[in-house]
C-alpha cells in the first residue's frame, strides 16, 4: 500500500479501534496487503471483484482504486463505482433499504454484475 494514512489525521479515531495504533501493521489488515505481486495474485485464483465506494468517503476511494490495479494486475476482473449522494456510513446502512441512494445506485449495479458473472438473468 502507498497510502500515507498520517495525511488524514481525523481517520485515526476510526482506524486506531479498527486496526491498532501500530500503524506499520496497517498494510497488512487491507486486501491483499501482504503481496503486490501479480503472478501471485493469480495464483490466488479470485472470482471477480465489485469495489463500490461513497461520495464522500473520507479518501478510501483511494485504497479501492489501488486495490482495483493490483486486482488487475494478477487478471481479475474487476468494477468499481462512486455511488453519489452517499457518505461512508449511509452507503452501509442505506443498502437494501426503499428509498435510499445506495439501494437505488448499487441494486442494478451488482444485478448486472452478478449477470455478467454468472451468465445468467437473476431478479430480486
Amino acid at each position: 500500500m502507498s497510502i500515507r494514512y498520517e495525511a488524514i489525521p481525523s481517520r485515526f479515531q476510526w482506524l486506531h479501534p479498527a486496526f491498532g495504533s501500530n500503524t506499520s501493521t496497517w498494510t497488512e489488515s487491507f486486501p491483499l496487503g501482504r503481496t503486490t505481486d501479480p503472478d501471485t495474485v493469480k495464483q490466488l485464483n479470485l472470482p471477480p471483484f465489485f469495489l463500490a465506494n461513497a461520495e464522500n468517503d473520507f479518501g478510501l476511494e483511494v485504497h479501492a482504486e489501488e486495490l482495483a490495479a493490483q486486482l488487475r494486475t494478477g487478471g481479475v476482473q474487476v468494477d468499481t463505482k462512486i455511488i453519489t449522494g452517499t457518505s461512508h456510513l449511509t452507503i452501509h446502512t442505506g443498502v437494501g433499504k426503499d428509498g435510499s441512494e445506495a439501494t437505488k445506485q448499487m441494486l442494478p449495479l451488482i444485478t448486472k454484475f452478478f449477470n455478467e458473472v454468472t451468465g445468467e438473468p437473476k431478479t430480486r
